[in-house]
């Protein structure tokens, strides 16, 4: 899993963090790095050997583009956005106005 999480109040600093989450009950830190852009998830992923990152098929993060880069540096990896981020997002389109709604669904707004 990776993810990113708030430093510091009104989220002005981040960290991210990648986790092994194979065996649910002993989730196991792999790596950290400040920041939550492509440059941060980069550098968790340098810190795994060809072989783990080779071995990585599932990928739970959010809908960020920083996130969803993982793929460029995880040949076999499948990502799955986490249910938080997706109830978030369908909380947000419910809330939208109605012309706006399909343009959210369909990622043709930037809201």
């Amino acid at each position: 899993m990776s993810d990113e999480i708030s430093l510091k109040k009104r989220h002005k600093l981040y960290a991210t963090l990648l986790w092994d989450l194979s065996q649910p009950g002993r989730p196991t830190l792999l790596a950290a790095a400040q920041g939550r852009d492509e440059a941060a998830v980069r550098t968790c992923l340098e810190k795994l050997s060809p072989e783990q990152r080779n071995g990585v098929g599932t990928l739970r993060c959010d809908m960020g583009p920083a996130m969803l880069s993982a793929k460029k540096y995880l040949p076999n990896v499948q990502c799955v956005v986490d249910r938080f981020h997706v109830a978030q997002k369908l909380g947000q389109t419910a809330d939208a106005p109605p012309g706006r709604r399909l343009l959210r669904v369909v990622g043709g707004a930037n809201g």
